[in-house]
């Protein structure tokens, strides 16, 4: 939003005219997209065994107090769904601007 909002020229044509059909029929984003979809299991166990069990652990450690999730409030471990969401938003967008390279929207197709 910020860059739309500084730029908003970047936006004109949105998403750039050809993007999905290079990306959709591109092998090498089929690969990019496997290869970190494959990789992105094995990393995100790790985060989820050091940092949130680790140093992390004050704000991941609600979500397993409460086992039935019957509270009706947020939790506090419900910040870490932003942590990749936010900068995977803009990584695609900064793509359809043109200001990342369009291997980006792979990686980023691939880590959903």
């Amino acid at each position: 939003i910020a860059t739309a909002a500084v730029a908003p020229e970047l936006f004109a044509d949105f998403p750039p005219p050809g993007l999905v059909g290079e990306l959709w029929s591109s092998p090498r984003h089929w690969c990019l997209m496997i290869f970190v979809s494959v990789l992105f299991e094995p990393i995100t166990w790790l985060i989820h065994k050091h940092a949130m069990h680790g140093f992390l652990w004050w704000v991941h450690e609600d979500h397993h107090a409460d086992t039935t999730y019957m509270r009706q409030e947020l939790y506090k471990n419900d910040f870490f769904p932003l942590v990749f969401a936010v900068p995977s938003s803009a990584a695609a967008c900064w793509v359809c601007a043109g200001l990342l390279p369009r291997d980006v929207a792979s990686v980023v197709l691939g880590a959903l």
